[in-house]
């Protein structure tokens, strides 16, 4: 699906970041059974947790609320969402107003936005991604230009440094591609080489620090190539019902995968927190590289304790407790943000 290159110098930079994706995805990682460290804070247990965060109504600061030995048991907490707007025939993204009161610091402030909502998740240990979802604008990141790739990597890029993030989640889904003249249907090797720009800017933005790059195995997520994957970190599993469980169609691996992604916004009863547990050991023994778990709400709401115990048995063997009072949406929404390529130049 990739274009021919047809300039020389074209070719040699696509090799350079496909070489370095490459060196990337073989960096070794921490054997948390030989080492019996199954319970420290994100790098040292295997497989990750990760939790989908609805921030149009919950705060994501309820993710450090869940512990296992007295540390975090939530390793990713994931932004729910950011947008691909189209600006002119660029892409652009598009905060929301939730998402903005949850990134963007008041001017001149240090106790808002991001040092409010994000920070103190990375510093207790987890890591905190922003989504990308489409925006019913007829542009994704299933039909960028090579230029527009280079353009939105950019942005997202910046956004990572501007917001102090952890790194970029992908959800290609409401896109409507096909419904804006200024885009393409679909171009093809997009998503690819979006990819592979963003893992570039990053690793230069970001000597020594890497940054996550997931997705949601979905629509053009399907189609991403091997030198794609070996520039990111995990794949979440399509689906949420409690017995679910998928293995990874090449180019994925296990080590990369999540093949279950319980609905945490749901009440399971004990057979369905049973397949939870069975399918989390199987994710463990099968050396899975995460479980994701989609719309964690706050549990004055919708308690997640039961399903993250079940995680916790079922996978690490271990105990999930609750300590602290819940974190309320305590926010009034306001103005939305735009952040157009010109912006970050």
């Amino acid at each position: 699906m990739k274009k021919n290159l047809i300039l020389l110098c074209s070719l040699f930079m696509a090799t350079a970041l496909i070489s370095s994706c490459a060196q990337d995805a073989m960096e070794p990682e921490v054997d948390a059974a030989a080492t019996g460290a199954e319970t420290r804070a994100y790098g040292d247990k295997t497989p990750k947790v990760m939790m989908y965060i609805e921030v149009n109504d919950t705060n994501p600061l309820n993710t450090m609320l869940y512990r296992m030995n007295n540390e975090p048991f939530i390793d990713i907490t994931t932004i729910f969402a950011a947008n691909i707007r189209a600006n002119g025939s660029e892409p652009a993204l598009w905060l929301n107003d939730n998402v903005t009161k949850i990134l963007v610091p008041d001017a001149g402030s240090t106790t808002t936005g991001h040092y409010k909502y994000v920070q103190p998740i990375r510093q207790d240990g987890g890591k905190v991604l922003m989504t990308i979802l489409g925006d019913h604008q007829g542009v994704g990141v299933a039909n960028l230009t090579e230029a527009n790739q280079d353009k939105f990597a950019e942005i997202l890029a910046w956004a990572v440094e501007e917001y102090q993030l952890d790194g970029i989640d992908f959800d290609d889904e409401w896109a409507k591609y096909g419904e804006n003249p200024n885009f393409p249907s679909s171009v093809s090797g997009s998503f690819n080489g979006l990819i592979a720009k963003l893992r570039a800017k990053l690793d230069t933005r970001f000597p020594g620090d890497h940054k996550l790059i997931t997705t949601y195995h979905y629509n053009d997520a399907w189609y991403l190539s091997a030198d794609a994957v070996a520039c990111m970190d995990y794949a979440w599993t399509v689906g949420f019902g409690p017995n679910l469980y998928t293995s990874p169609s090449s180019p994925w691996t296990n080590a990369k995968w999540s093949a279950q992604m319980p609905n945490m916004n749901n009440t399971f009863n004990a057979l369905q927190l049973n397949q939870i547990k069975n399918r989390s050991a199987q994710s463990k023994n099968d050396g899975m590289g995460a479980i994701a778990g989609y719309d964690m709400r706050v549990h004055t709401e919708r308690d997640p304790l039961p399903a993250l115990q079940k995680i916790g048995e079922g996978a690490f063997n271990g105990t999930v407790t609750r300590s602290g009072s819940a974190y309320t949406k305590d926010w009034t929404a306001g103005a939305g943000t735009m952040i157009t390529y010109a912006d970050v130049q």
